[in-house]
């Protein structure tokens, strides 16, 4: 199956929402989420530091924290 496509907003709603699954029902259901975040109700800077605290960035990492000691050896709080 072909991955991508989706809006940064679209993966939020799916971290956020609705999990891994990938069926037609997910779609429906990830449409609130869509909405809520397209509503202003969460800034483009929201959305963002969301998905980029989730998403999977290689080496078994999820999210900027992890990514930084995976591939720095370094924490993000400069310890």
């Amino acid at each position: 199956m072909l991955q991508g496509g989706s809006s940064i907003t679209q993966q939020v709603a799916k971290i956020l929402i609705v999990g891994q699954e990938r069926s037609l029902a997910r779609k429906v259901r990830e449409a609130p989420a869509r909405l809520f975040a397209s509503r202003k109700r969460l800034r483009k800077d929201q959305i963002l530091g969301i998905y980029l605290n989730h998403v999977y960035l290689g080496h078994g990492a999820y999210g900027l924290a992890s990514a930084a000691t995976a591939y720095f050896g370094k924490s993000v709080a400069g310890n």
